[in-house]
């Protein structure tokens, strides 16, 4: 729902100007573990359709060391895009010594401009955790919804993680006996839990909480990127979102992030990481179009860090293209495989568990991949449950061009996009923490004296993960 900066126009370029070159509203979009290859290998996934729209818009790369690790996790990267400041890995907006930072988010909300955040996630997860709570540990996920529903800067919070709002006896995993959602009900938050909930919504703050933990794999479920009937997409908490922060007059601050690309990398699952990358890809379109139509705003868009050490060597034979035709994860298409042997009677490594398996694989990817006996007989003979899943994921990945070398993050570079006001913040090579500084600087704002000030980008004597 455009506000009536929509009437305004545009400068020569086709990007949205502000009279004095601040910016009203900024979308911070966070593709999780999504680097180069991972860009390089959405490309041929589209399939001959329309580019990324990312792509017109690159101003850069960022490098995305910790403080104490040359491979940083979401929550040291995530807390430098957030405050300017590096810390170490699994801190949440706070500094080495564990003092808490202020995050562009709190600063903007203490300018008056509406604020929210957004996640495929638990969105007590790290990379959203550290725009809106600090602590000195990302795995105090209660204690991060608490500080949520407590700290009065948040508008809108949209995400998994149910289960760190609610209490043990309403099924939820809060030891405290707390009820977050009852208490964010008396601040003032709608509560939603559907995607119809939450098209219907019409109150100024929402607190909408769709999953016990992450959301769903994008991937089975219709068209690429869609999540079950239930969850809504990315997109369309992206634009309930953006329809509530834009009635302020004062602009707003926005951090939306797309997990799936982290979380499916970690599993090097190429055909649901390119899931995924359609399901953010239909979210940036969105906050594209919204930024078209008001001047003042600003998307950044930038990963934390590279998720899987993923290389691609695509040929007309193998390219990702071929992810299109797969219907499930990996991990659901090796457990429904071995449950049809079992459930067929056979003993697995005869001849007839054999055909059950191609048969399952076969139908799960539309008939692209036909798994060889040597294959199957290693996925039988594998020692473990993940030896047998690396067996598969790598026949499955090979099908489309992409091979990785870590279920880990990497300390590869990553690219920085970035559309309308201070766009021109983010172009070079970037440290991570400056794009914390910048965030704060292209709204016209300054982090707090001391933060941000000096720039950590890391020492020999860091440990390499």
């Amino acid at each position: 729902m455009a506000n009536e900066e929509s009437m305004a126009g545009t400068n020569g370029s086709g990007e949205t100007a502000a009279a004095d070159g601040v910016a009203k509203n900024v979308i911070f979009m966070l593709p999780d573990g999504f680097s180069t290859a991972q860009a390089d290998a959405y490309r041929y996934f589209k399939a001959g359709s329309e580019a990324p729209v990312w792509e017109d818009h690159l101003t850069g790369m960022v490098k995305t060391s910790s403080s104490d690790n040359l491979v940083t996790d979401s929550a040291a990267s995530a807390t430098a895009y957030a405050t300017g400041e590096k810390t170490y890995n699994g801190a949440i907006a706070v500094d080495p010594d564990g003092r808490a930072l202020d995050s562009v988010l709190d600063i903007a909300s203490d300018a008056g401009k509406a604020t929210g955040i957004v996640s495929t996630a638990a969105i007590t997860d790290a990379s959203p955790a550290a725009f809106g709570a600090s602590t000195v540990d990302r795995g105090n996920q209660d204690d991060i919804a608490a500080q949520y529903t407590s700290n009065g800067d948040l508008d809108v919070i949209l995400g998994g993680g149910r289960a760190q709002f609610l209490p043990e006896d309403d099924g939820g995993a809060r030891e405290d006996g707390i009820d977050l959602v009852d208490q964010a009900g008396r601040q003032g938050f709608d509560t939603v839990t559907t995607a119809d909930e939450l098209e219907a919504a019409t109150g100024d703050r929402l607190l909408g909480l769709f999953t016990d933990a992450d959301m769903s794999a994008p991937i089975g479920n219709g068209a690429p990127g869609e999540r079950p009937d239930g969850e809504p997409t990315l997109a369309e908490m992206t634009e309930a979102t953006l329809d509530r922060l834009s009635q302020d007059g004062d602009g707003f601050f926005a951090v939306i992030e797309e997990e799936g690309t982290d979380t499916w990398g970690h599993a090097n699952d190429a055909a649901t990481v390119m899931n995924s990358a359609q399901s953010f890809d239909d979210a940036w379109s969105l906050a594209l179009d919204f930024a078209e139509r008001n001047p003042g705003t600003l998307i950044v868009s930038v990963a934390d860090h590279e998720t899987g050490g993923m290389t691609t060597l695509f040929s007309d034979e193998a390219n990702p293209e071929v992810f299109q035709t797969y219907r499930a994860t990996y991990e659901d298409m090796l457990t429904e495989a071995f449950r049809r042997v079992d459930v067929d009677g056979h003993t697995p490594g005869d001849a007839g568990s054999f055909a059950v398996v191609r048969d399952t694989i076969g139908g799960y990817t539309g008939g692209a991949v036909t798994l060889d006996d040597e294959t199957i007989a290693s996925i039988f003979e594998a020692p473990d449950e993940e030896t047998a899943y690396a067996t598969l994921a790598e026949v499955l990945n090979a099908a489309g061009g992409v091979n990785y070398s870590t279920t880990g993050h990497s300390a590869v570079d990553v690219p920085i996009y970035a559309y309308g006001t201070g766009a021109e913040h983010f172009e070079g090579l970037l440290d991570n923490t400056d794009v914390g500084i910048q965030l704060a600087a292209a709204m016209g704002l300054d982090l707090p004296e001391g933060q941000g000030d000096t720039m950590t980008t890391g020492s020999d004597d860091m440990l390499l993960a």
